[in-house]
């Protein structure tokens, strides 16, 4: 039987669930979905969740993302007209050079 034609279960606005109680159910996409959605790759999603960059839900073993979060997380990254970006981090090459011997 598909959700929303479970008993309790009624569509609310903006494509969210409520419940019998009236609770809000979130409204949650996969990463293609997503993906298409921000006009940005799968893999490159993938690797915001492996990073935990991203708000995401775990189902099971799916991965799932709630708008709401998403449009959350996406005013807080966006930069403000004028402002200046955050410098990127440069990743040192001194920590991956072979140590020498101290003189002395």
């Amino acid at each position: 039987m598909p959700y929303e034609n479970r008993p309790g279960v009624e569509s609310g606005s903006r494509g969210g669930e409520r419940t019998s109680t009236g609770a809000r159910l979130p409204t949650l996409v996969d990463i293609p979905t997503l993906a298409k959605h921000l006009g940005d790759t799968e893999r490159h999603i993938r690797r915001l969740v492996a990073e935990r960059r991203i708000p995401f839900v775990k189902v099971g073993y799916l991965v799932r993302f709630d708008c709401d979060e998403i449009r959350r997380w996406l005013e807080e990254c966006a930069v403000e007209e004028g402002s200046p970006t955050a410098p990127r981090r440069v990743r040192r090459r001194s920590a991956l050079r072979p140590l020498s011997a101290s003189s002395g």
